[in-house]
């Protein structure tokens, strides 16, 4: 498994490369990444289209401005908090989305995309997803960033413009929602809150 120090290592040589002009580090930048969020924009927007579109935009602006980016630890967290900005940003010119009302953003989770143990069956991994799509929005954006991106807390403030306890309150929030609903944790015993709890830790 690779430290999270060399990680960010890498990334810094790559994010280096890409602002000297090094056209196969922002193709690698863009090979590594472009899927993870691509599955996080249509998260957020059904419109595929304008997924696409803000995904293209936020590439050729970071090699047309290359000279002038900052510097980059973790490239990751850079590009889901600058993605996510542009996305935002253009749903809001489109007149489809307020920042005041993040209840519009429709995060919506599958069955398939639960990994939290391949050997269980397949109705207990369909009811999570339908007790974490029963959570407001941002809650369910919380809950998708932090155990299927596996991101930090940290990180996700910044990609959300949240502040650390924010975030740790609203993450509390839904686990407490999730807890309330008593006739499905009955039928997943003590399935469901391993991978939610340690968050807590």
């Amino acid at each position: 498994m690779i430290r999270q120090s060399e990680k960010s290592e890498d990334d810094r040589q790559v994010w280096t490369a890409l602002k000297r002009g090094d056209r196969d580090a922002l193709n690698s930048i863009f090979n590594s990444h472009y899927l993870s969020l691509y599955h996080y924009g249509v998260k957020l927007c059904k419109d595929e289209s304008l997924v696409k579109d803000c995904l293209q935009d936020l590439f050729i602006y970071i090699y047309d401005n290359r000279e002038n980016l900052s510097d980059v630890e973790v490239i990751r967290y850079y590009l889901f908090k600058a993605f996510r900005r542009r996305l935002m940003d253009q749903l809001q010119k489109n007149r489809r989305w307020s920042y005041r009302d993040h209840q519009s953003l429709e995060v919506y989770l599958k069955p398939s995309e639960v990994e939290i143990d391949k050997n269980e069956e397949i109705r207990r991994k369909e009811l999570l997803t339908k007790m974490i799509n029963k959570l407001p929005a941002r809650q369910k954006e919380l809950i998708y960033l932090r155990y299927y991106k596996e991101m930090p807390l940290e990180e996700i403030a910044k990609i959300l413009s949240m502040s650390y306890r924010s975030v740790v309150n609203t993450l509390y929030r839904a686990m407490t929602r999730l807890r309330q609903d008593q006739p499905a944790l009955r039928k997943l015993e003590y399935f469901l809150f391993p991978v939610l709890y340690y968050c807590l830790i």
